[in-house]
């Protein structure tokens, strides 16, 4: 039986997965569409004689559809779609499927279904309720019959199984396992071969197991017993115990003490009450508790009381404690004792060398080898090897003696005095401090103190002032900073703002009258009221000279001597002289060079040995070219070497007559160039044209040479007409169907015309008539035009292919 459940099972897998994978679109699906790229078993029409209406029709023998996917034959399928279709037209038995996924007849294997029937050689199916398969009454019967819930019955050979009124009654006798039951009144299974089974009665109120070494009996919810190999246990409502197999040990629990327990010769424990009583023993420790009175346990190491009234701890190696709360504590040690309470404590160490006792809160007082102290809240003292304290609280003092010196301390910080054997330092808040390591004082009307470098620093605070000195050098800064005075052999800068400036070791002097100062190759001098400055040399030679009304210096084009009320200068430099008038507006210059002359007189003329430039008329010689213009810089005219004319901004013409070129460019955007072998005119967005002469005939004409024109306008109509020699090499191998390349240094033909977007045509041959390859369209997807003729090396195969489509794009 469960074999014949798991083959129904693998069936009714394999359906849905069939189903599943005929809801897309697979291989198969696709051969009555232009879609589809594989092979059929049979091809018999040619690609040129197909009918392409796709979806409505579609034929290319021997594929026929109709209205794609509710019409298609292909050879071996027949399909009207939903209602019936035929598989497997090409063998003796077909497929027969009707309203599909619901009808389908296998006439090859016999299997058959119409949903919720399933039939077939050997079984039959009416989903859910009824199941049967193969032959399951006789003597040599093998199969099942089932009408669920009324009654399942299995069979294999001489093993049976029945259910009535499922899961009410069961008789089973199989080889590994018998039984019975009415349920939920009784019931028995066993496996005689492993000696195992289970019985009840009540279900599920009385159960009986058992096995070779293990049996139980259960009656809920009075007991339950069971006993194996471990150890045996009985439970009741009570409580219950599990005792080992020896007997030795044992754990138990009842249930009106709220507790349990255990025990074994090594050890035992208990409790009750949830836990607030219990006791233990075992090996190392021993203990009893009864919450929240008391806890104990003890150890051979520790012993541990705990109580409301009085804790303690003991330890034969760490000591012990006793505390009665709240009024005292006793601590013991190897170390020493001490005891602890609410105002008095006191300790000691072992040896009684060092004592210590606290009265709070009036005193604090110990003693050990090292000194003593003694506090109290209104003060105390102290003694170590180092010397003796003493303070005295609310008056805020106290000090401190040493061998080598002291300290004393008044009013907290304002009173402070140290001496040692080097000398006494101190200090008065908020009148003066003296420390005597750097022999400084200070106050606020005078202070004074010694630098690192052993200068001596005095300060006067109500005059802004100060004064440094040392062995070589002196200072005073007087009135907050605006006056400075210095001397000695490095004396600095001296000032008194803004009366004076002064500098002995660079020789500057500045007043507002007059000011005098070394510069890089003399001596400046200036006399402010007069905005006049001049240098002096080391030869006493004045070099360079500065008023408001004449000035003259050294520059890199040689001497310059200015006017400046009239914004002008003149300059001298050898040979070389010039004039500048006008802050540059004029500029005359001559001599130098040949004798080279040039000059302007901003915007009136510009002129050089190649330049004459005006508004109205100039010249301009470049590379022997001359450029010229009348009237007006947007009209001009070019001779020499390069000849043409402009009129900005219609157009510009620039022609080479000895290389046979020209260009130029109108209404800014647009532009042409001549060659003997190639013309282009072009603008913009709005058309472009380009035309090629190449050789005689194709005899005589290059790899690279082109003859013909070429045109679109507006980037919607476009036309070509092209001869040119095929450059690139063919390819090694040819698919078939595909377009083959020209042949090596073949001469070819190429034409095209075409307005976006009624019509495109392209055409392409080869000018010895081998082959023709040409395409084209009207309203884009709406008609579809190819023809193929001919084939290159190294297929030898004639090819002659034409193709007319309507709608395929859609």
């Amino acid at each position: 039986m469960k074999k014949s459940l798991s083959t129904v099972l693998r069936r009714l897998s394999a359906a849905g997965l069939c189903a599943w994978l005929a809801a897309g679109c697979s291989t198969t699906a696709m051969k009555g569409t232009p879609f589809f790229t594989g092979e059929y078993a049979t091809r018999k029409g040619p690609p040129e004689n197909r009918l392409n209406l796709w979806p409505l029709a579609y034929y290319r023998d021997p594929a026929l559809s109709i209205l794609w996917p509710l019409g298609e034959y292909t050879g071996d399928r027949l399909a009207v779609r939903p209602f019936f279709s035929i598989e497997k037209l090409d063998e003796e038995h077909s497929i027969y499927n009707v309203l599909w996924p619901l009808g389908r007849f296998d006439m090859r294997r016999g299997d058959h279904r119409f949903f919720p029937f399933f039939w077939g050689r050997d079984y039959r199916v009416a989903f859910p309720l009824y199941w049967h398969y193969d032959q399951p009454l006789g003597r040599q019967a093998e199969g099942s019959d089932s009408l669920w819930p009324l009654w399942l019955y299995f069979r294999d050979h001489h093993q049976h199984s029945l259910h009535l009124l499922w899961p009410v009654f069961n008789v089973k006798s199989y080889d590994n396992e018998k039984g019975w039951r009415v349920w939920p009144l009784a019931g028995r299974y066993e496996r005689p071969r492993a000696r195992r089974g289970h019985a009840y009665a009540l279900w599920p109120l009385a159960w009986h197991t058992w096995a070779p070494r293990e049996e139980s009996w259960t009656l809920l919810p009075i007991f339950h017993t069971s006993r194996d190999t471990q150890d045996r246990s009985v439970q009741t409502l009570l409580g219950g115990w599990t005792r080992d197999a020896s007997g030795a040990s044992t754990d138990w629990w009842a249930l009106p003490i709220l507790g349990g327990g255990s025990r074994s010769p090594q050890a035992s424990r208990a409790s009750a009450l949830l836990g607030l009583y219990g006791h233990h023993r075992d090996a190392v420790s021993h203990g009893s508790r009864l919450l929240p009175l008391y806890y104990h346990k003890a150890t051979d190491n520790d012993n541990l009381f705990l109580s409301p009234l009085y804790l303690s701890r003991s330890s034969p190696d760490a000591g012990g404690w006793r505390l009665v709360p709240p009024l005292g504590l006793y601590r013991h040690s190897e170390s020493g004792s001490s005891f602890h309470s609410l105002l008095y404590s006191q300790g000691a160490d072992r040896a009684k060398a060092r004592r210590w006792s606290c009265l709070l809160p009036l005193y604090y007082a110990d003693r050990d080898p090292e000194g003593a102290s003694f506090v109290t809240t209104l003060g105390g003292w102290w003694t170590e090897r180092s010397g003796r304290s003493w303070a005295v609280y609310p008056l805020l003092s106290g000090g401190r003696r040493r061998a080598d010196g002291g300290d004393l301390w008044i009013g907290g910080p304002l009173f402070h005095a140290s001496w040692n054997a080097q000398g006494r330092s101190h200090w008065l808040l908020p009148l003066y401090a003296y420390d005597h390591a750097g022999d400084t004082f200070l106050s606020l009307p005078y202070s004074s103190w010694t630098t690192e470098d052993d200068r001596t620093v005095r300060l006067f605070p109500p005059l802004l002032s100060s004064y440094t000195g040392g062995a070589s050098r002196w200072d005073l800064w007087t009135l907050g900073g605006l006056g400075h005075f210095s001397g000695g052999e490095q004396a600095g800068t001296s000032h008194l703002v803004p009366l004076y400036y002064g500098n002995r070791r660079t020789g500057t002097r500045l007043t507002p009258l007059y000011a005098a100062w070394e510069a890089d190759s003399g001596r400046m001098r200036f006399i402010p009221p007069l905005l006049t400055a001049w240098r002096v040399n080391d030869a006493r030679h004045t070099e360079t000279f500065l008023s408001p009304l004449y000035a003259t210096w050294e520059d890199d084009i040689g001497r310059l001597r200015a006017i400046p009320p009239l914004l002008s200068a003149s300059y001298r430099d050898g040979d070389r002289r010039g004039i500048v008038g006008l802050l540059g507006l004029f500029h005359a210059r001559w001599g130098g060079e040949a004798g080279r002359r040039a000059g302007h007189l901003l915007p009136l003329y510009y002129f050089d040995d190649q330049t004459f430039l005006t508004p109205l008329a100039g010249s301009l010689k470049t590379d022997g070219t001359t450029s010229r213009y009348w009237l007006t810089p947007l009209l001009g005219t070019r001779s020499g070497g390069t000849r043409g004319s402009w009129l900005f901004p219609l157009y510009s013409h620039t022609a080479q007559p000895d290389l046979q070129t020209s260009q130029g460019w109108f209404l800014l955007a647009g532009e042409y160039r001549r060659a003997p072998r190639e013309d282009l005119t072009r603008f913009p967005l709005l058309f472009k044209h380009q035309r090629w002469r190449g050789s005689a005939g194709p005899a005589g004409r290059g790899p690279h040479d082109r003859q013909g024109w070429r045109f679109n306008a507006l980037l919607l109509a476009h036309g070509a007409s092209l001869d040119y020699t095929e450059t690139r090499l063919p390819a090694a191998a040819l698919n078939s169907g595909s377009s083959p390349r020209a042949a090596f240094n073949e001469p070819m033909h190429r034409g095209e015309s075409g307005l976006f977007p009624l019509w495109n045509y392209q055409c392409e041959r080869s000018a010895t008539g081998r082959w023709t390859r040409a395409s084209g369209n009207l309203l884009l997807a709406l008609f579809d035009y190819r023809h193929e003729q001919g084939r290159a090396p190294p297929d030898p195969a004639p090819h002659d292919y034409s193709r007319w489509r309507v709608l395929f794009r859609l």
